[in-house]
């Protein structure tokens, strides 16, 4: 029987612990709605850094709806995304620009094999989405076209790969026509293999 009330009490010591968490204010002094406001407006690459706060604000910035307003926010909040290799490895790094703020920040780098990006990859995006899309490109080491797709993806601060396009491409076009990538043309699987046809990846299907 005391084993009995010592597991119960556990229990309810579990359950209290876990109404307080639940119950625990955002911001302390601020009502939960406009503290939310105020982790929707902090730049994209802090927010996952902010979930290590506390118990609230992970489990507000990662609920689903916490997600959804952070897409619909994008639409309002731009950022300029560039790239340019980097000195020392030789590797292609990605930056955003956060014109509110006049500040720069490093992306996470991207999936791929050290000889895969250099030149000829193709870039577009998807604003109501709040994703990028890298296609395609060319192996440094073979000198022959890739056909894979790597998507970054605002909301989460991360990388995915993509279902890779049908035809490899490098020093094509690409664009987002309604929510769809469209790749046009370029160079096929060698250098002097010249594509003609155009391929189109509905992303909401992948």
């Amino acid at each position: 029987m005391a084993v009995s009330k010592s597991s119960s009490g556990k229990q309810q010591n579990d359950r209290d612990q876990e109404y307080h968490k639940k119950s625990e204010p955002l911001i302390p002094g601020l009502p939960d709605e406009i503290a939310e406001l105020c982790l929707l407006h902090l730049p994209y690459p802090y927010q996952s850094l902010a979930r290590s706060v506390c118990c609230s604000w992970n489990r507000t910035i990662t609920d689903p709806g916490f997600l959804l307003s952070r897409r619909s926010l994008s639409l309002s909040l731009p950022y300029l995304f560039v790239f340019a290799f980097h000195n020392s490895t030789a590797r292609i790094q990605w930056q955003a620009f956060d014109p509110r703020s006049g500040r720069w920040f490093i992306l996470p780098p991207m999936p791929c094999p050290k000889s895969v990006f250099p030149p000829g990859f193709a870039c577009t995006s998807i604003p109501r989405q709040g994703q990028l899309y890298v296609l395609g490109g060319m192996r440094s080491d073979t000198q022959t076209s890739i056909n894979t797709t790597v998507v970054y993806t605002t909301s989460t601060n991360q990388w995915s790969i993509a279902s890779p396009m049908v035809t490899p491409r490098s020093f094509f076009a690409a664009g987002n026509v309604n929510g769809k990538i469209i790749a046009v043309g370029g160079s096929g699987a060698e250098y002097n293999d010249s594509i003609t046809s155009v391929e189109c990846y509905d992303t909401r299907k992948d």
